[in-house]
């Protein structure tokens, strides 16, 4: 069973419309289509970044966590005759950006951020824990064993854990990331939860909730994180695919950052570069570097566009055939279900993942990459197939799309609608991408969750290595079990804590949006 909602974002022509990003936040990822037909449950999620903790789940199936224990003077020595080119370390951080938190590290090592590896990005609004890794000959003794005790060191970020190892961190090489989510305010449409009558129908309904994503899963989409501050990389990588270098660089400036300033938007209209440059902040970097190119070329946005990095112009070409998918799964889910066709596409071995092997080339030259090999669905084997086992593929040029006919057209509709480019122009383009597979169904590899009440809207509900390390209080403050003999009154709230793990490339948003059975209240709120 599963159920639609409208999207407005599915109609081709809304891309280029002026203001965009703007209407965007109605529904910012497209996510139209859920699996379980359970009544919804309402409550705010990320409502304090402490509320949703990552940790990272190593290749080798450690739940990574920071440490107290030793130091990383004593560790750096001990390691010294261990064999391994590079260091790992454990990087922890509170309501920070990763490539913030590595820059800073990188500054106090004195060595290039670019030579700091990670596995994955992590959400900034929240409580994360991941390996990295540096090269071991960069390391300096000194700079490490004392860079967390200057006053220049972000308090919200810590390192621990030095090891040595043969291999970096390369992103996606791990098992998956393991979440506690706290959802504050909750209750069911019925809206009384902790009263009598109420609170056995809630724990009831959240119990339904876990039963139907634990069995069903939920639907694999890329979640709000992959189109940027007011979802608006899509229509930017829309516009460069397309040709609209203008709109591009217009929507780069005027719509990256939701509190934008109205004023940059009528500057950037009338060509006063200058004065725009003047009121963008320091810390939006992207919108900086177009607004200064085009100080000095006031016409050339091919050339603005240009000056960016490539890989951040390749965010914007994958955040653009992302939202394509999110689009062609959940037309696909409206008209067929989970039925699986002859024709649909499978993994050729299931031993194989769904992560593209990139060999990386000269400077300016594009790398080579190799996709995942998939297979046809025979006629007569689909039904021993599960539909959490089809594949569909993310727009780009090496892709295999599927036979089935109905799902041919619907990409053809889809693309061709929004004048998707099939191939690149030349060897060095840079917004060239080759396409990638996705399961249509992801499935959690855990999944648990329990309700609680609480009576202070801002009490601790779960806590972490970090606080022990810092010395906070160990105890959820104010907290207790909405059980069935448990005494409530009318000043207490509920709440749910949710534990569950996933694979690398599954968003936990999205995983929550099922339980749900929608938005969380504060989705659209900025961060």
């Amino acid at each position: 069973m599963f159920r639609t909602v409208p999207c407005p974002l599915c109609e081709p022509g809304r891309f280029l419309q002026r203001g965009f990003a703007r209407k965007a936040s109605q529904n910012p990822v497209a996510i139209t289509a859920f699996l379980g037909g359970h009544e919804a449950i309402s409550g705010n999620i990320k409502a304090r970044y402490e509320d949703f903790v990552v940790k990272e789940i190593s290749h080798e199936g450690e739940i990574v966590e920071s440490s107290r224990e030793g130091s990383m003077f004593s560790d750096f020595k001990a390691l010294q005759a261990a064999s391994g080119r590079h260091a790992r370390l454990v990087l922890a951080k509170e309501n920070r950006d990763v490539a913030d938190a590595v820059a800073m590290l990188a500054r106090h090592l004195h060595i290039d951020a670019r030579k700091v590896s990670f596995h994955g990005l992590k959400d900034r609004r929240a409580v994360t824990y991941q390996h990295i890794s540096v090269p071991w000959a960069l390391l300096d003794e000194k700079r490490l064993a004392s860079c967390m005790s200057l006053s220049t060191w972000d308090p919200a970020v810590h390192i621990s854990r030095l090891e040595r190892q043969d291999v970096h961190c390369r992103m996606g090489r791990m098992l998956g990331n393991d979440f506690c989510i706290v959802v504050r305010d909750a209750q069911s449409a019925q809206g009384r939860t902790c009263d009598a009558a109420g609170k056995d129908k809630f724990r009831s309904l959240v119990e339904e909730a876990s039963r139907s994503l634990r069995t069903l899963g939920f639907v694999n989409y890329f979640g709000r994180q992959r189109f940027g501050p007011s979802a608006c990389s899509p229509a930017v990588g829309r516009a460069i695919a397309s040709g609209h270098h203008e709109m591009a660089c217009e929507l780069l400036v005027c719509s990256m950052r939701s509190h934008q300033n109205r004023e940059i938007e009528e500057l950037f209209a009338r060509g006063e570069f200058r004065r725009a440059l003047a009121e963008t902040p320091a810390r939006c970097a992207v919108e900086r570097r177009i607004l200064q190119h085009l100080c000095i070329s006031p016409a050339d946005y091919s050339g603005a566009l240009g000056s960016l990095p490539r890989r951040q112009r390749l965010l914007f070409a994958r955040s653009f055939a992302s939202l394509l998918w999110n689009q062609v799964v959940s037309a696909r889910l409206a008209a067929s279900g989970q039925e699986v066709f002859a024709g649909d596409l499978v993994l050729a071995s299931r031993e194989v993942g769904l992560q593209n092997v990139v060999t990386h080339r000269a400077k300016g030259m594009r790398p080579d990459v190799s996709l995942p090999e998939v297979r046809v669905v025979r006629p007569g084997e689909q039904r021993d197939i599960p539909f959490s086992d089809i594949v569909l593929p993310v727009p780009g040029d090496r892709c295999t799309y599927p036979a089935h006919p109905p799902t041919r057209r619907l990409y053809a509709q889809v693309l061709q609608g929004n004048n998707f480019p099939h191939s690149a122009s030349s060897e060095g383009e840079q917004s060239y991408l080759e396409g990638t597979y996705r399961h249509a169904v992801a499935m959690p590899l855990s999944f648990r969750a329990r309700t609680v009440v609480y009576k202070e809207p801002c009490s601790r509900l779960v806590v972490s290595a970090l606080d022990h390390i810092k010395g906070r209080s160990l105890e959820p403050h104010g907290m207790f079990e909405l059980s069935r003999d448990a005494t409530t009154t009318d000043d207490v709230r509920a709440g749910v804590i949710v534990e569950l793990a996933l694979r690398p490339g599954q968003y936990a948003t999205v995983a929550m949006r099922e339980f749900m059975q929608g938005p969380p209240d504060n989705e659209l709120s900025p961060d």
